[in-house]
């Protein structure tokens, strides 16, 4: 299994990702421009057979029409995702899907697996590099605290985190600002937050919001991190 990260370069910093399984077998999710991700297929000659959306806002979704002409691969909804359960990708990989609610009230998430083990995670706006998403749009915090603290207790540190936005750098800052001493080390030892990928061993260290041991802290913090510059 191969996860390719493409990322938009406008200030939204949204990731899309192309999961490719055995024989160039790929899903795309949250495609953000049709035309640039079908030109990454055709040149990598994978064949698309499904585009996933982790949540429904437009941004996550602005690609899915003109991909899926471009490809003729289907766009699944997140119902069927979850009555699937799983999505085998061939020599031992797979991807599980489950439902993560908070950000948005349609959000799922993907979990990436090689055999039983979770390797992967591709969070959306649910966890981000330091950070969680708002719940401005849509979204409930109270379900969010309990979406993030379930991820938290099934995902293994050596977990690869694949978000749905490039936040980091920002959200870094802020755990520094909150006293995370280990934020500020990063910043400075990060070049460029697109080539870096955490785990959740890191995050766990990193995000204020995997550390928040109740509702009311996590409350807090995402009221202060809305108000943060």
């Amino acid at each position: 299994m191969d996860i390719v990260g493409l990322l938009s370069q406008d200030s939204m910093a949204n990731y899309s990702y192309l999961i490719v399984g055995a024989e160039n077998r790929a899903f795309c999710v949250d495609p953000w421009d049709g035309s640039s991700i079908f030109k990454v297929i055709s040149n990598r000659g994978l064949t698309l057979e499904g585009i996933i959306n982790t949540h429904l806002h437009f941004d996550h979704t602005r690609g899915n029409d003109s991909l899926a002409k471009l490809t003729g691969a289907e766009i699944f909804s997140k119902e069927s995702l979850l009555e699937k359960g799983s999505i085998d990708l061939g020599d031992g990989a797979s991807m599980e899907f489950m439902d993560a609610n908070g950000h948005t009230m349609d959000h799922l998430v993907i979990l990436l697996k090689e055999g039983s083990e979770i390797v992967g995670f591709i969070s959306g706006d649910v966890l981000f590099n330091c950070g969680v998403g708002n719940c401005k749009s849509g979204g409930n915090v109270d379900i969010l605290y309990e979406t993030v603290t379930k991820i938290n207790s099934i995902l293994p540190d050596e977990a690869i985190l694949y978000p749905g936005h490039d936040y980091m750098a920002t959200n870094l800052g802020f755990s520094m600002a909150n006293g995370v001493v280990k934020a500020g080390e990063l910043i400075d030892s990060i070049e460029d937050t697109t080539c870096f990928n955490t785990t959740m061993g890191l995050e766990r260290e990193l995000n204020l919001f995997l550390q928040a041991d109740s509702l009311e802290t996590f409350r807090t913090l995402r009221d202060k991190r809305d108000q943060w510059a």
